[in-house]
């Protein structure tokens, strides 16, 4: 290879230059490295190696056609792990003994990014190299074997994760972000890859949805940023749910729970480790109405969110579990009571004041209360327009022994009905003070001019015990009656049979007289009415059919 005179296979190829005192050398130079190393000139590197063999099991063939190939990466060159002369007879080229010295040049690729790499020449083996990882993060075989070349050692994920750990997203579709490849072991340009430089280039078409979630919800999960759909996982969980899915409510946007960035580097999107903040933005969703949403990252679940119930009342559930997707979250009853509680009037028809029958107006921000000018009482209170009072009360109760019901039937059944006013304050509207912004039960205040208040009775209504007491309409200003503070729940007619507000007859000076008709028209006896219109109305109507004088 070297000695133009001989043959290689032991014999003299010419012998007038043989032994006459020259020692012929070939021009190096001219010739390459190409001469001794390899069989290539583009790639002088074995095999063969120096001694002739073209097995990779061989410290001196090794990897060497691997690092060469430029299949997986850039082409590593010679002066990368060794010195390569400038000249054939330089020093510690031909005068050092095999195997050739491994030395990583200070501008070496195996030095990029301030890794340290070292070779052990008994184990052959190299550890702390750029190339195969130092500087990354999550590479399954740092430490490569030089003579192993069964791609093993070259596979994606044996220099870094797939994907890296945090603070390096865990997105596995790497084309979104690397140009050199389009997918886990797809190397598109093996040029740029390896090559000392992270190429992080996005594309002009980039979009959040590149990296989180698909079509329909993008972009949100699933899948998550490490491929998963499923629910129970922390980066999956609800957010289907919460953006549309569940029909119930107004898509919920990105940036109501996380600070979305302006730019893919922003701070706080591509350098903190996952899972994903939550944060509650100061002006988002769930601290609408003043309330104060918090996280617990450990028991993955929300509290005193105004978007499940926060400043509500009567809730089931407001403090939901983020990966339970089964609906039973997000059931009326879980957020507000149905109804919610007093202040709340105790009415189930939410559609009467509520007009949020689309989900984009439901979970919003707002309570919206929209009242229907013709809304007529009896939508609440009641079923007959004529005389809207219960049964069934507000809570739909229908039970005479509930104080919502009670006797308001027996009042409005009279032979002179007893209106509203009578004994409420009879709003003009339905958002009137005292009507629906006070708690139940109802109030009775006995207005005055009302007929509770005639002949200068003084009424009073205890709600505790439901019970009337000095109502004109039940004898306060009459004498004799057994019942005069009548109980509101009892109907059974007891409480209104005449003696119960007045004697019969009334004790003196009244006469001792049972034959009402005698005095009063409205009367033919005890307990017979002739005129209805004339009894209990405010007036006592006396006409005796014989002149008292």
């Amino acid at each position: 290879r070297c000695h133009p005179d001989a043959d290689g296979e032991g014999g003299i190829a010419d012998a007038s230059r043989h032994v006459d005192g020259t020692v012929d050398v070939i021009d190096f130079e001219k010739e390459g490295c190409a001469h001794c190393h390899g069989a290539d000139p583009d790639l002088p590197a074995p095999p063969p190696s120096l001694d002739g063999s073209d097995d990779a099991a061989e410290r001196g063939v090794g990897a060497h056609a691997s690092h060469l190939s430029g299949e997986l990466a850039a082409v590593v060159a010679c002066e990368d792990c060794h010195v390569v002369p400038e000249d054939a007879l330089d020093a510690g080229h031909f005068d050092t003994a095999p195997p050739a010295e491994v030395t990583f040049a200070d501008g070496g690729l195996a030095r990029a990014g301030g890794a340290a790499p070292a070779y052990d020449a008994e184990a052959l083996t190299c550890a702390g190299a750029y190339c195969h990882g130092a500087t990354l993060d999550g590479g399954s075989l740092t430490e490569p074997v030089w003579t192993t070349v069964d791609d093993t050692q070259a596979a994606c994920g044996t220099c870094h994760g797939v994907p890296p750990p945090p603070p390096h997203t865990s997105v596995t579709a790497c084309g979104n972000c690397h140009p050199t490849a389009s997918g886990i072991g797809v190397i598109v340009d093996p040029s740029r890859h390896v090559d000392g430089v992270v190429d992080v280039e996005f594309g002009p078409d980039a979009t959040c949805a590149s990296c989180h979630g698909t079509a329909p919800l993008a972009p949100s999960p699933p899948p998550a940023l490490d491929g998963s759909t499923d629910t129970a996982d922390r980066g999956v969980g609800a957010h289907a749910t919460h953006l549309g899915g569940s029909g119930e409510a107004l898509a919920v946007a990105c940036e109501e729970c996380h600070i979305v960035p302006t730019e893919l580097l922003d701070a706080g999107h591509f350098d903190s480790s996952l899972p994903a903040e939550v944060t509650f933005p100061d002006d988002g969703l769930a601290r609408g109405d003043g309330a104060t949403p918090a996280y617990d990252a450990d028991a993955l679940s929300c509290s005193g969110a105004y978007c499940h119930g926060g400043t509500l009342g009567g809730g089931t559930l407001t403090e939901p579990t983020w990966t339970t997707v089964d609906g039973t979250q997000t059931t009326c009853g879980t957020c507000h009571g149905l109804p919610p509680p007093p202040p709340h009037p105790p009415l189930a028809t939410c559609g009467d004041c509520h007009p949020t029958d689309a989900p984009d107006v439901h979970v919003n921000g707002t309570v919206d209360l929209e009242f229907d000018d013709a809304l007529a009482c009896n939508a609440c209170h009641g079923t007959d327009a004529a005389e809207p009072a219960p049964p069934p009360a507000v809570d739909g109760s229908t039970a005479t022994s509930v104080p919502g019901v009670g006797a308001h039937a027996a009042h409005l059944e009279a032979p002179v009905p007893i209106p509203c006013a009578d004994c409420h304050e009879a709003p003009a509207s339905v958002s009137a003070p005292s009507h629906i912004d006070g708690e139940m039960p109802a109030e009775v205040p006995f207005p005055a001019g009302s007929l509770a208040r005639n002949d200068g009775a003084v009424p009073a209504y205890d709600a505790a015990t439901a019970t009337c007491s000095g109502v004109y309409c039940h004898g306060a200003t009459l004498s004799g009656g057994t019942t005069t503070a009548p109980a509101w729940t009892t109907v059974d007619g007891s409480q209104a049979a005449c003696g119960t507000c007045h004697g019969t007859p009334p004790p003196g000076p009244h006469p001792l007289v049972t034959e009402c008709l005698m005095c009063h028209p409205t009367a033919t006896g005890p307990g017979v009415i002739v005129d209805p219109l004339l009894h209990v109305n405010g007036v006592i109507d006396c006409q005796p059919l014989i002149p008292c004088d």
